[in-house]
């Protein structure tokens, strides 16, 4: 006999009684705070938005990823809301919606009665944050306040933790990846329209950053085109591969295959070499987990291949000025003799100047917020920061992702989830392999990474699209009548 598991879709609690709720905290914060009606306000406007968001969390988790962005690099987290800890210690708009969804998803995971997939591996990274911490406060190359602070490179994982709780049926999974798309049709949007006026659209808020605060240029075999990278590069990424993954498990999606080609075309325009690099290493580890007949998969990685070339050659055509093809021909060419880019020869020598930092203090490292983080060098800055311990328990939290994600794909009947688990790993690999060298996925990307262990989560705990999650297994026993 099928069960039907009953799904919570209207308010439980009637009006008046969270209303009531919302309305007396909302009076305290006003006492607390003398009078003044902005804490009021902005108090009232949370309470409310926490309450819908335990019916409805798509709109919370949208509003994070577009945070973690920073509005697509137009707005800097400084300027948005923030709660003052202490001096120089703040929460930020971004910080308090991951605590919100946390406090959301844990409460769910409670009535659930449900521990995440991936929170073993988990529980030893935070460990060793909290020791690396612990000891760089004792040796004096980091305080409280600065490890409180460098902790905000983490919280992807309490994102993780938040977005498993609230993600408890195949439909809000599907959401979410439509949202990735979403966020990746935009930022390809601005691209182009970047692409068109030969230079980058500057915000008067955006972030401090050399690549976003101004147009940069690069110059490859004799030609000069602007350096657009894209404003969401992880999600990028990492929607590229979802929608390629739908097309490897053999389903003929026109919507998968449109936002593969326009996630593939955002990639290239960036010319960001490091991240062409990973995408050919996620396709060739594609096409070896989603193993069909040879001729078959042949035909897929030509027509991926074929595809993405005539988008680029359109665009070339459209945008005449962006002389896309040569610049692109010149990168590629860069990666063939890489031991004699200057970027390649610079970066060796910062990885060495830290493999020397790390052997001063090896196993422990000098704990978060010392300040001797670098971009691009990938596992050296936990080696340098976390020590041996720390970096142990990354590696362990890398294989344990993709160990669990491999056994759930050999088990997926539903093709469409079996393609986002594929591309899922794919991407997953790639980044590890980007880790060793250059991208720094855990800490410097870990609400992306967060995003993608929950989505990993969520596709090997449910079965398909109509299949009923594990998760509930013990919901179902307890809906079985006694005896």
């Amino acid at each position: 006999m099928k069960v039907k598991v009953p799904v919570l879709t209207t308010f439980s609690l009637q009006f008046p009684r969270w209303a009531t709720a919302v309305g007396a905290l909302a009076i305290m914060v006003f006492l607390i705070a003398g009078g003044d009606l902005v804490p009021l306000a902005a108090a009232t406007g949370l309470m409310f938005f926490a309450v819908i968001s335990w019916y409805q969390p798509i709109p919370l988790v949208l509003m994070l990823l577009v945070l973690s962005t920073e509005v697509f690099q137009f707005v800097s987290l400084e300027h948005t809301p923030y709660l003052q800890l202490a001096p120089g210690t703040r929460l930020n708009s971004q910080d308090i919606a991951v605590l919100l969804l946390l406090l959301l998803g844990g409460l769910q995971l409670l009535r659930r009665r449900e521990w995440p997939m991936f929170g073993r591996p988990l529980f030893f990274l935070f460990a060793s944050i909290l020791l690396a911490s612990v000891f760089g406060w004792m040796a004096g190359t980091t305080n409280p306040g600065a490890s409180l602070n460098a902790f905000r490179a983490y919280s992807g994982y309490l994102f993780y933790v938040g977005l498993v709780g609230v993600l408890d049926r195949p439909k809000t999974v599907k959401a979410v990846v439509n949202i990735v798309f979403v966020i990746i049709v935009i930022s390809v949007c601005i691209q182009l329209v970047e692409a068109a006026q030969g230079e980058r659209i500057v915000s008067p808020l955006a972030p401090a950053s050399e690549y976003f605060g101004s147009t940069k240029y690069v110059d490859s075999g004799g030609t000069r085109v602007p350096y657009l990278w894209n404003r969401a590069t992880g999600y990028l990424f990492l929607g590229l591969f979802l929608a390629f993954g739908v097309f490897f498990a053999g389903q003929v999606n026109t919507k998968h295959i449109l936002i593969g080609l326009w996630a593939g075309t955002g990639l290239v325009i960036a010319l960001v070499r490091q991240w062409l690099v990973l995408f050919v290493c996620g396709v060739l580890m594609l096409g070896m987990l989603l193993q069909g007949a040879r001729l078959r998969m042949i035909v897929r990685f030509i027509a991926v291949g074929a595809l993405i070339l005539a988008v680029l050659i359109w665009i070339s055509r459209l945008i005449p000025g962006l002389a896309l093809l040569e610049a692109l021909r010149a990168r590629v060419n860069t990666i063939i003799f890489f031991q004699e880019e200057a970027n390649y020869v610079g970066r060796i020598l910062i990885q060495r100047q830290m493999l020397t930092m790390f052997g001063h203090s090896p196993m422990l490292g000098y704990g978060p917020g010392s300040g001797l983080i670098v971009s691009d060098v990938g596992i050296h800055n936990a080696l340098v920061e976390l020590g041996l311990v720390g970096t142990a328990s990354i590696v362990y939290l890398i294989g344990f992702v993709f160990v669990k994600g491999y056994r759930g794909l050999k088990r997926m009947t539903s093709s469409l989830f079996k393609g986002y688990l594929g591309g899922l790993l794919a991407a997953w690999a790639a980044l590890a392999v980007g880790y060793s060298f250059s991208v720094d996925f855990i800490g410097q990307m870990s609400m992306m990474t967060g995003l993608a262990m929950a989505l990993l989560d969520r596709t090997c705990t449910f079965a398909g699209e109509e299949g009923t999650p594990e998760s509930l297994s013990l919901e179902l026993r307890n809906l079985q009548p006694a005896g």
